[in-house]
This record gives structure tokens, C-alpha cells and sequence, in this order.
């Protein structure tokens, strides 16, 4: 830990009632940090599913409401929590509860570290944020485009602004060891049939809705194939889902698509599937195609901002324009049909994933970045 001479306390405070990339790589950073450190409390919301991911990894707990702006018991509780355990650090992962910790932090020189995960269209370069965000050592931006983001907009200096790329566990995901087959059969997908699939929430910006209108060009030419459509609607009554229902009966593709709602075993999901697609049209990274590619499957990305800093196009995955459909669905077709296609970008995704964005890789560089500031 650069000139620390012993293992530091950590706290990391999310309080965010989500369940997305950003709470998950939190849980996952955590946990590995527990083993590394002199111990990891995390601040989360009492009742966002963050909290329950934590207590089932064995991670200590600190049910903690911040709200979006100042709360003064927020930052009392959070400030008496500091000291009593003697924290050396905290690793904040959503900016709003900065304005919780710095207000707790100031006068105990605790050092803050921030993982941007969001990019901003608002620029915080007043008088209040060159405050606040003045007293950050640290911002770790999880992609390149979050890096340009966080520096046009927030009031940091460029060099304290560093990329650190979300990690995959490649142990976790990893090619099928027999597991595939038995997802597949659950799924009633019949031998011989090929398996294509999307993994996220249910919502507009993810492309669902495109994946099933390709899914009908594809269907066409290929008719054995069944479409997967994983993740849990978290649209306003579970509207968005029913409307994705209608669309693939009015495409007459009942019998080919099929929605598992939410999915508790990715790694073996995917490990079901020949071929997967990312379309969402706007990813600052996209932790479920590093995922995918990491499980040794062929993978077709829209080219949507941090998607381009995983995916080379003809070399590790396809890449096709944000929505546009038909581009989608050729993409569909040719790793279907080209078996030689199919196997060489799965090796080589696998590769570049173990390579570059493994969770190992990502725990050392926070790390040293840990090192620096303290």
C-alpha cells in the first residue's frame, strides 16, 4: 500500500436502492478487499437489495439512509461510525452521497476516493461543488468516456481522475462444464436447436424491443433457434414487459422467444447460450457483455460509447450501429452460420477479458490507487 505501513480500514457507502452494474461491482470489490485489508464496512440502504448481497457475502453492514442532498443525521451517524471504527479510507460509489461524507469527513483526515460509474450532461463547476469535490483525493471513472465526462463536468483535476475498468470473475464466468445443458433444458430448448440471448432489466434503452424485432429477421433464416430475453422488468407495473410479450406474439415468434424474468446464476445462463447480443444504446461500460465474453461465447454489441473500449469489432465480437435492427439481425445470421466465426471471436473475447478486465486486475490497481492517498 505505496508507503502505508499496515493494512488500512475501509469503508464503502452506496446508497442506492438498485441492483444494477454499479451496486454489484461494489459487493464484488468488497468482498474482495476483505481478504486484503484490515476489514471493509459498507454503508448501503436498509432497504435496497445492496444490503442483502452484502450480509450473504459475509460483509459487515451500516444501514444508512443518505438521501440525495445534506441530511444532518446522515452525516452525524456516518461521522460517528468513522470514528468509532478508526476508518482510514472511504470509497464512495455514487456522487450524490458525497454530500454526506464529505460534511462527516472534514477536520478527521480521512481520505475520500469516488467511483464514477454515471457520466453527467450538467456541469458542477460552482462555487459548492469546487467545494466538495475538493475534498476528494481520488475519482476512479469506470471507462474511458466516463474519464472525458468526469473531467468536462466536475471540478477535478485531470490527474486525480484515473480509469479503472470494472472487473469480471473469470473463475466464475467461464466456458460450460455441463451446467449449459441442464439451463438449456429448463429453458426447453431441444438438442440441436441454437440459443441466442440478451441479459439485463427490462427498459427501453436496453434494446429489447430491437433484439426481438432482429429476432424475427434472424428466425427466417434460421429457424431452429430460440431467443433469450433475461432480466426483471423494473418498468412502472411491469409494463415494458407485457408490451415486449405482444410484440413477439404479433411477430408470430411465441414458440421461439422465451423471458426468464430475473436470474439469480448468470455465469450458467450464459454458459447456455451460442450467441450473445448487448444492443442497449447507451453503456458507460457494459459489465454483462465483459461477462459474456469472459464465458467464451460469441458476442454482438451495439456501438454505443464504453462498449467500443471492450469490444474490437471484427476481432473479439460485432459491432453494429445503435438501433439499427437489420445490422443487428446480418450479425445474428452470420455467427449462426459460421461456426469458424463463432469459435474465434469466443477464444479471443475470452482472452482479452482474462487479460484486461479481470476482478484481480481491477482489485490492484483500487489498490494502489489506495496506496497513493493515503
Amino acid at each position: 500500500m505505496g508507503e502505508y505501513s499496515r493494512k488500512p480500514k475501509l469503508l464503502h457507502v452506496c446508497g442506492s436502492t438498485a441492483w444494477g452494474g454499479l451496486e454489484m461491482q461494489m459487493v464484488s470489490l468488497a468482498e474482495q478487499l476483505s481478504a486484503k485489508t484490515d476489514g471493509v464496512r459498507c454503508v448501503v440502504h436498509p432497504e435496497g437489495r445492496i444490503a442483502s448481497e452484502c450480509v450473504a457475502r459475509g460483509l459487515p453492514v451500516i444501514p444508512l439512509q443518505l438521501g440525495r442532498y445534506l441530511s444532518s443525521g446522515a452525516v452525524s451517524r456516518l461521522r460517528g461510525a468513522a470514528r468509532r471504527l478508526s476508518v482510514d479510507l472511504i470509497h464512495c460509489h455514487l456522487s450524490q452521497d458525497l454530500w454526506s461524507i464529505i460534511p462527516a469527513t472534514l477536520g478527521l483526515g480521512i481520505p475520500v476516493v469516488l467511483t464514477k460509474a454515471i457520466g453527467s450532461y450538467v456541469k458542477k463547476k460552482d462555487p459548492l461543488h469546487r467545494w466538495l469535490y475538493g475534498r476528494v483525493s481520488r475519482v476512479i471513472a469506470i471507462s474511458d468516456v466516463i474519464r472525458r465526462n468526469v473531467i468536462d463536468t466536475c471540478p477535478i483535476a485531470p490527474g486525480n481522475v484515473v480509469t479503472i475498468y470494472p472487473g469480471v470473475d473469470v473463475e466464475r464466468f467461464t466456458p460450460g462444464d455441463g451446467v449449459g445443458d441442464a439451463v438449456r433444458a429448463r429453458l426447453g430448448i431441444e438438442d440441436g436447436v441454437s440459443a441466442v440471448g440478451i441479459v439485463g432489466r427490462l427498459e427501453p434503452w436496453k434494446g429489447q424491443l430491437e433484439f426481438i424485432e432482429a429476432a424475427a429477421l434472424v428466425h427466417r433464416e434460421h429457424p431452429r433457434t430460440n431467443f433469450i430475453v433475461a432480466g426483471a422488468d423494473t418498468t412502472p407495473g411491469r409494463q415494458f414487459r407485457r408490451f415486449l410479450e405482444q410484440r413477439v406474439s404479433d411477430l408470430g415468434l411465441q414458440g421461439s422467444v422465451v423471458f426468464t424474468g430475473h436470474v439469480s446464476d448468470v455465469a450458467s445462463l450464459l454458459r447456455a447460450l451460442d450467441v450473445f447480443v448487448f444492443p442497449s444504446r447507451a453503456e458507460a461500460f457494459g459489465l454483462a457483455l465483459a461477462e459474456a465474453m469472459a464465458t467464451g461465447i460469441a458476442c454482438i454489441a451495439a456501438k454505443a460509447e464504453g462498449v467500443e473500449e471492450i469490444v474490437e469489432d471484427q476481432t473479439d465480437g460485432l459491432l453494429f450501429s445503435p438501433g439499427d435492427v437489420q445490422e443487428m439481425a446480418r450479425s445474428i445470421s452470420l455467427v449462426l452460420s459460421r461456426a469458424d466465426v463463432r469459435k474465434a471471436l469466443a477464444e479471443r473475447a475470452r482472452e482479452k477479458v482474462a487479460r484486461e478486465f479481470s476482478l484481480g486486475s481491477m482489485v490492484e490497481r483500487v489498490m494502489a490507487i489506495y496506496g497513493e492517498v493515503l
